[in-house]
């Protein structure tokens, strides 16, 4: 992703989305795509838990969301912060794919 940072307009994401009452989990999933590209973990780590709790639960945003969870895992347990790592892993949500299309398509 961060090959092309230029190729995300994080500002013009950021703007739609600001005008949306609820928030969409597509512009929040598309704002954490543009922040990673940017090398902004934190911030696609807040919009991808915006989009997990809009109800995302595509595969390639679980994907994207355990590897950022298992890359701050993972620091934690180098750290040996392991009360900081139980924490981190009892806070995050339960997101499991959802495979309809995979399964109509392919199945």
């Amino acid at each position: 992703m961060k090959d092309k940072p230029k190729s995300a307009p994080v500002a013009r994401l950021q703007a739609i989305a600001d005008a949306m009452a609820a928030g969409s989990a597509v512009i929040q999933y598309y704002l954490g795509v543009g922040a990673m590209r940017k090398g902004d973990v934190p911030r696609a780590q807040s919009a991808w838990r915006l989009a997990a709790e809009a109800g995302s639960a595509m595969p390639w945003f679980v994907d994207n969301n355990r590897q950022i969870l298992r890359a701050r895992a993972s620091n934690l347990g180098q750290e040996g912060r392991w009360h900081d790592l139980v924490a981190l892993l009892q806070t995050q949500p339960v997101i499991e794919p959802r495979m309809r299309c995979w399964k109509r398509c392919w199945g």
